[in-house]
């Protein structure tokens, strides 16, 4: 019993921690609500919400992994199953219903794909790079959409801003190699990480990629990212 009751003492303490401010006090109590993924029998994550509150994410059973769209907390799921696909993630939702993500083939091998059709079609982005997988991860107002690919010399962002029908790399000139895109505002600025062999950096750049500003955390020892 006294180990039971410490482990659970532990547990609360984490929470309030992750609750709190820069100085360290606890915020106000935030509400939140369970979203349930009928056909998930293995568990489901919710990836994206749009300004018009429909929520985009992925969802497991015991046949493989699927994304899904809703527009409310409990029912109205739509599944979504890219043509081909033994996978299928939706990573985020734009406010014109457009959404993009990650589908895996019979081989393993990852495309990034942009829809407009909620699914029914998965255009693929095509990263000319890209030898081993692309996966993309934001998309904003503008359908501008970043994410990330992946060949023999490591990780590098990308860019598309025409749909999906090509994506430029997103070079961060100070930086070598090994940069993710993880996010986009309608504004064109971009956040994701890069990493090396001294640790992982979040970035943030405002010009489209050409150059990226590190995040400079003080209080942080450990590596950071921004999505």
């Amino acid at each position: 019993m006294p180990k039971i009751i410490i482990a659970s003492v532990f547990v609360i303490f984490l929470i309030f921690i992750g609750c709190s401010d820069e100085n360290g006090e606890v915020s106000k109590q935030t509400v939140f609500s369970k979203l349930d993924v009928p056909l998930a029998t293995q568990g489901s994550y919710a990836f994206g919400i749009n300004n018009h509150g429909t929520i985009v994410g992925r969802y497991d059973d015991t046949n493989g992994t699927y994304g899904y769209t809703t527009t409310d907390k409990s029912t109205n799921f739509e599944s979504i199953n890219c043509p081909g696909a033994t996978k299928t993630v939706v990573t985020d939702i734009n406010d014109n219903g457009h959404i993009v993500g990650v589908y895996t083939d019979i081989s393993g091998l990852k495309y990034a794909f942009y829809s407009t059709d909620n699914g029914k079609s998965c255009g693929e982005i095509n990263c000319f790079e890209a030898s081993k997988g692309t996966t993309a991860v934001s998309i904003n107002n503008n359908n501008q959409i970043v994410g990330y690919y992946k060949n023999d010399s490591g990780y590098y962002g990308f860019l598309s801003t025409d749909g999906g029908k090509s994506c430029e790399t997103i070079t961060c000139k100070q930086f070598n190699f090994n940069t993710m895109a993880y996010g986009i505002n309608d504004k064109g600025y971009i956040v994701g990480h890069t990493f090396d062999k001294l640790g992982q950096y979040g970035f943030i750049s405002l010009d489209g990629g050409l150059t990226c500003q590190k995040f400079s955390c003080p209080q942080v020892t450990g590596s950071t990212s921004a999505f």
